[in-house]
């Protein structure tokens, strides 16, 4: 299983973005309270940044900051394939940054 993501948002000058491709693996399954569970599995390549404004007052002018972050999140969790709901997961990310203002 895997599918790509993306996520954005722009309001008043500040821009937001995220986008990776996730890739899942079923482990297993196992029985909770009688109830079959998957346990799964996940790797996502990540890219995001953000871009905002702020008022310079020395300058007496707006300036531009820029992030980006690039990494790779690691998943692993349960999943109720009745409910079609995850009940527990576990979250690692490991990323490399880097940023600019002008």
């Amino acid at each position: 299983m895997g599918g790509h993501a993306r996520f954005g948002r722009r309001t008043r000058g500040f821009l937001q973005s995220w986008r990776g491709v996730r890739t899942t693996t079923v482990l297993g399954d196992t029985l909770v309270d009688g109830r079959a569970l998957w346990i799964l599995a996940d790797r996502t390549e990540v890219d995001a940044g953000e871009r905002f404004l702020t008022v310079e007052r020395t300058l007496d002018d707006l300036a531009v900051h820029e992030r980006s972050l690039m990494g790779v999140q690691h998943g692993t969790y349960l999943y109720d394939p009745t409910l079609g709901l995850y009940l527990q997961r576990h979250d690692t990310t490991r990323r490399s940054c880097a940023g600019r203002t002008w």
